[in-house]
């Protein structure tokens, strides 16, 4: 303090925020999290099958159909959009 109050400068401070080093920093952090992503899935596993997945698109196409039917004033199938698991209504 005294030599400030007699004029004299301090020497600059490495201590500063460097923006720059800190969006670098979290880039870094993003892509080395992107890497443990993709090692540890591989990319020809899916949580559905083709026939799944198709029987799901023809549920909602389904669906579509009896919210316009009923728009419409149409009578509809109680069951119709409606889809089944196999589980608990097999016999």
């Amino acid at each position: 303090m005294n030599a400030l109050r007699a004029g004299e400068y301090l020497p600059p401070t490495d201590d500063q925020y460097d923006p720059a080093a800190d969006i670098r920093a979290h880039q870094t952090r993003l892509k080395n999290q992107q890497t443990v992503l993709d090692s540890s899935s591989s990319s020809d596993t899916t949580f559905l099958t083709k026939e799944r997945l198709l029987e799901l698109r023809q549920v909602q196409h389904e669906r579509n159909a009896l919210g316009k039917m009923k728009i419409l004033g149409m009578q509809v199938k109680q069951n119709m959009g409606v889809r089944m698991d196999g589980t608990m209504f097999d016999d």
